[in-house]
């Protein structure tokens, strides 16, 4: 008979507006294995170390968010139905599988949930990692690819790590290389030594954001390389001051020869070796610059060799060019390292003397000049010949305020010199010449 009763009043339990509907369960089990498909798609992609697991973490947040909120609705809807069925024992039995239900639906998400966390952590990790080890090797490929030294500084432990190329530039291994600035110091050429520090400081104390110099340095067999070194600093500790700093070595060494052997074409003399008339001017218009500072006086000497066409119709253009080289080198001889020797073409040399105390000692070095130059020269096992010079002189600012001007007067002395007989000096001076000597 009680049975009968509890049968009766679950019939009509279904029949009231108040009903629990069995859709309710299977859209919420439907929610639940969707999440459980979701979570299986995650870690399928996590495994494969697919990139786009964004797409499935916003995805995922979406289905938290919907299975609980479905959850909360079917509970608020059947709040009063649990009521009544308490009242009834069957409703009993049934309240308490809708409450296990939903107790254990809950349970699986948030327990969805942690793993969710756990594994976008670690997806998230997994990426990191597969970025970094990425751009190490660009990095490595660039590296090798334009064939660059590098080198990470710690200065704190002032340890230095370099690659195998940065030895390698310097004829070493990498195994014979130390981890120390001490002996990058080592390897840079002595006259080097002090700017490359001094630009590495400057950087260390804020005075330039980036360290970049050419600099020399000693390879392994004795000779010298330059290097373009380019460094920054790219980690300090937590009141600004450096604690690391990174850079590149280039090896332009043979850039340099190239730049030098422009300079050469532009400023020197092919056969001799010495300044050409554009190294000149701008040698003279520094020694006015700097005589007009310290009211200094120096000297211009026009220099013509007698006798130097015969050699050169006689003994032939080979003959003629090997006596113009042993006269520029017989002439450096006579000078100081100081001084300068240019030839203008021909057989016409200019030389500029400095801190000279004029006359006596321009006198003494035109006379050395004439006196070395009249000794024969030995152009070849069966050929001398003998030659002279004639010279002509001005003075700055006595004669001239201008490169242009010193050099016309200077040549107007030697011409003087050569009508009162050549092998001689003669110096200008205003209105008339003096007396060649």
């Amino acid at each position: 008979m009680v049975k009968t009763d509890s049968l009766r009043k679950l019939k009509a339990l279904k029949q009231d507006e108040f009903k629990i509907h069995d859709a309710d369960f299977l859209t919420i089990d439907a929610l639940v294995h969707e999440q459980i498909r979701w979570y299986r798609q995650l870690i399928n992609k996590t495994r494969s170390k697919v990139k786009t697991s964004s797409d499935m973490i916003i995805y995922g947040s979406q289905l938290f968010e919907k299975a609980s909120q479905g959850i909360l609705q079917i509970k608020d809807r059947h709040n009063q139905e649990a009521i009544k069925l308490r009242q009834a024992s069957e409703g009993v039995i049934r309240f308490s599988y809708f409450s296990i239900s939903i107790s254990t639906l809950l349970s699986i998400i948030i327990f969805l949930t942690a793993i969710f966390r756990a594994n976008f952590i670690e997806c998230q990790r997994r990426q990191a990692e597969s970025a970094l080890r990425d751009s190490e090797q660009q990095l490595q490929l660039v590296l090798e690819g334009g064939q660059l030294g590098f080198w990470d500084w710690n200065i704190l432990t002032n340890k230095v790590q370099r690659n195998a190329r940065w030895a390698e530039m310097l004829g070493y291994s990498y195994a014979e290389i130390q981890q120390t600035t001490a002996q990058w110091s080592d390897f840079i050429y002595p006259d080097d030594r002090e700017k490359a520090w001094q630009s590495i400081y400057d950087v260390l104390e804020g005075k330039k954001s980036t360290h970049e110099l050419e600099y020399r340095m000693l390879h392994k067999d004795g000779s010298i390389r330059w290097i373009l070194d380019h460094a920054n600093i790219v980690q300090r500790d937590e009141n600004g001051k450096p604690i690391r700093m990174t850079g590149i070595h280039s090896d332009i060494t043979k850039r340099k020869a190239s730049e030098e052997e422009i300079k050469q074409l532009a400023f020197y003399d092919p056969l001799t070796g010495l300044p050409n008339r554009r190294k000149l001017l701008d040698r003279l218009h520094y020694a006015i610059a700097l005589s007009h500072r310290v009211t200094h006086q120096f000297a211009l000497f026009m220099l013509d060799l007698d006798q130097f066409k015969a050699v050169n119709d006689y003994s032939g253009h080979a003959a003629g060019d090997d006596l113009l080289k042993q006269v520029a080198q017989r002439i450096i001889h006579c000078l100081r390292d100081s001084d300068m020797v240019a030839r203008l073409g021909g057989d016409e040399f200019v030389i500029v003397l400095e801190n000279l105390k004029i006359p006596d000692d321009v006198e003494t070095i035109a006379l050395k000049i004439i006196e070395e130059l009249t000794v024969p020269f030995q152009l070849s096992e069966n050929v001398r010949a003998q030659i002279g010079v004639s010279i002509g002189i001005s003075f700055y600012p006595e004669h001239g305020n201008t490169p242009e001007k010193l050099m016309d007067n200077a040549d107007t002395a030697l011409y003087q010199a050569k009508n009162n007989g050549r092998g001689c000096f003669a110096r200008f001076s205003s209105g008339n010449i003096d007396k060649a000597i």
